[in-house]
């Protein structure tokens, strides 16, 4: 079930403060009139992706941003606080990274009791900088979608060229190994390793397909930091992910023969007969 992989993890650099730009203001307002129209009290802003892969300081400052500019323009609406995200994260034991996944996000914005979310992909055209911004109730549905353009400052134009993306934290575990029997690291043994569940619109559908995994199993045979590599449509790629939470596993050993926490890759087939 377990692939071998090696493991670079980026360093985030310092944070940084971007000006607010008035197109990104003016989606906030339309945010927050639509949230009001439906009558939804509150809503939380998670950090935005893009333009590579991944959570970058950029996507993490401008998400800030934007969230203060939905406080401002919201009236009776709560915006949640985002360094709560971080600890959900955490608690959830899933890798910054995932919080970028709609489906993922959603358990998130549960957890936070939110009535709403809000995520974003940046991507550049033309020198210009596009944040693609999609507001999401809590039953998953899309009720908001907006494409905002703006020429990028000077600052945001290096941030752009660095595009650093940030590391996990969750665990504190910096540069874990993978599994190998150069490195002296072994593999983790399943004890349980419950199947994920089937979701009735995956069946209906009739999905399938290898969901991919890319995780930390820690010294105590807990999965952490979980990103998704490869995922499935119709809740299933959700439904992999809560069957890692409820693994247990005997952990890896170091070359000391203690136990070690390793990065590795989990697959999990869904299959229907």
């Amino acid at each position: 079930m377990f692939l071998l992989l090696s493991s670079v993890v980026p360093v985030a650099s310092a944070r940084q403060t971007f000006l607010q730009p008035a197109p990104l203001q003016v989606a906030a307002d339309e945010v927050a009139a639509a949230l009001v129209r439906k009558k939804i009290d509150s809503a939380v802003v998670f950090d935005f992706s893009g333009p590579s892969d991944g959570v970058s300081l950029l996507g993490q400052n401008l998400a800030d941003e934007f969230s203060a500019a939905l406080a401002k323009s919201g009236g009776s609406i709560h915006v949640g606080d985002r360094s709560l995200i971080r600890q959900a994260l955490n608690q959830e034991r899933f890798s910054l990274q995932l919080s970028t996944d709609p489906q993922l996000a959603l358990i998130l914005a549960k957890d936070l009791k939110m009535g709403a979310f809000v995520n974003g992909r940046l991507q550049t055209d033309g020198g210009n900088l596009i944040l693609q911004l999609a507001c999401y109730r809590k039953d998953g549905k899309v009720m908001k979608a907006l494409r905002v353009t703006w020429p990028p400052s000077e600052t945001i134009r290096k941030a752009l060229a660095e595009n650093p993306v940030l590391a996990d934290s969750g665990t504190g575990l910096i540069n874990y190994p993978a599994p190998s029997a150069k490195g002296g690291f072994s593999l983790p043994r399943c004890l349980s390793c419950p199947r994920p569940d089937y979701t009735g619109l995956a069946k209906k559908h009739r999905t399938q397909g290898m969901v991919e995994l890319l995780v930390v199993t820690g010294v105590d045979g807990r999965i952490y930091d979980i990103h998704v590599k490869k995922g499935l449509p119709d809740g299933l790629t959700m439904t992999a992910v809560q069957a890692a939470q409820r693994w247990k596993l005997q952990p890896a050993t170091g070359p000391d023969g203690k136990a070690a926490a390793v990065q590795e890759i989990i697959e999990m087939q869904f299959q229907l007969f």
